[in-house]
């Protein structure tokens, strides 16, 4: 279903079992998380685990929208292949107000990491809100 990926290295595996988190560290009905695996179940379209940033393998449920199992490859377990490969992610949003374009973007990444993103948003002319989780 899905031949390719948008992170280089990643082996993508359909499969009729999936993997399990071992030892998670936070858990609730649907997904299972550790520092180097993650395991989310999605109703009515697939499940899906990530190990080591580099490997995916997914369940499709019966009848689910290939176009909707395609998706949470890009999205959810892309986020957490990037985790899992200690690279940052944003969550953003923009917005206009009163005319200008305003963009909120949080971070999670350690406190002097912030510190040194701030200084270089400020250098570059940015006026950054940095907001840290």
């Amino acid at each position: 279903m899905m031949d390719d990926y948008l992170l280089p290295g990643v082996i993508l595996h359909e499969g009729n079992t999936l993997s399990s988190v071992d030892n998670p560290a936070f858990t609730t009905d649907n997904w299972q998380v550790n520092q180097n695996e993650y395991s989310v179940r999605v109703d009515g379209v697939a499940s899906f685990y990530t190990c080591d940033g580099n490997y995916v393998e997914f369940v499709s449920e019966p009848g689910a929208d290939p176009g909707w199992i395609k998706l949470y490859p890009k999205g959810q377990v892309l986020v957490a292949l990037l985790h899992q490969r200690m690279i940052l992610n944003f969550h953003a949003s923009s917005f206009i107000y009163d005319g200008k374009g305003i963009m909120i973007l949080v971070l999670q990444e350690p406190e002097s990491h912030l510190s040194l993103r701030h200084l270089l948003l400020k250098e570059a002319g940015s006026c950054p809100m940095i907001l840290h989780l």
